[in-house]
């Protein structure tokens, strides 16, 4: 199978994942199927508290996340000390990445490494965002393996896009919390408030709005468009929520 023949799919692939995070999962079986590392992580390392992360990983036992969700004593794991100190962008592969004797005296080469028979076969940080930095770990059975040159390029074309990806990702947290946040506080409001859009369809109801409505005293939603009791009612209505909703120069005109 040849790396470059499956790209595009790769790419796509990776793209999904800034949406459906579970995605992750068959992004990284499909850059080891194209026999570039087995097992990957997408890994967080918090740069205050040495507390590393799992954002997602294949090839793993199930028994790897609770072991490197649980390090005691994280600070002095030489394994994350080591992503710590890289730089963004470059992919490393040992021994550039890590001191090896060092390593292999750490509890993530005994509990790990040494038990799967794995050793590493490059790193990329990716990128920091607020205390946490991002990575690409890959591992090979095979001991100081290093990636084929024909295959480098192709390599740094998906990590690029998985780093693209993952901020996307994060940024769709921040979008999605503050659009939380802004319905808690629309919600909160003791008037109702009731948003259309151009064809005077209901979008949405505060809980205000809300029990007005449940009342079914002078108006209520049907067939997703407010209406009042009278059918005379509802056309005046119709017709000053249709002036209010009609643009004039790019702004409502009421």
């Amino acid at each position: 199978m040849k790396p470059l023949d499956n790209i595009s799919k790769l790419i796509l692939k990776i793209h999904e994942a800034a949406h459906e995070p579970s995605h992750w999962v068959s992004v990284l079986t499909a850059i080891s199927d194209l026999g570039l590392g087995e097992p990957i992580t997408i890994a967080r390392v918090n740069l205050t508290s040495d507390e590393p992360g799992i954002v997602s990983a294949a090839g793993y036992p199930e028994e790897y996340f609770s072991l490197i969700e649980t390090f005691e004593n994280p600070s002095q794991e030489p394994g994350i000390q080591a992503m710590k100190s890289l730089r963004e962008g470059i992919i490393l592969t040992p021994p550039d990445a890590l001191d090896e004797k060092l390593f292999e005296t750490s509890n993530m080469f005994r509990n790990v490494y040494s038990t799967m028979k794995l050793y590493p076969y490059y790193i990329r940080r990716l990128f920091s965002h607020n205390d946490d930095a991002y990575y690409i770990a890959a591992n090979h059975e095979e001991k100081n393996k290093k990636v084929s040159e024909k295959y480098q390029d192709f390599l740094m074309i998906v990590i690029d896009h998985i780093e693209l990806s993952l901020k996307n990702s994060l940024n769709f947290n921040i979008l999605s919390n503050n659009h939380v946040a802004s319905l808690e506080v629309i919600h909160k409001l003791f008037v109702g408030v009731i948003l259309f859009d151009r064809n005077s369809k209901v979008l949405f109801a505060n809980h205000a709005a809300e029990k007005i409505l449940e009342r079914s005293d002078g108006l209520c939603i049907k067939r997703g468009k407010l209406e009042a009791m009278r059918q005379k009612e509802t056309s005046e209505l119709y017709r000053l929520l249709g002036k209010a909703l009609s643009l004039s120069d790019g702004r409502p005109n009421f």
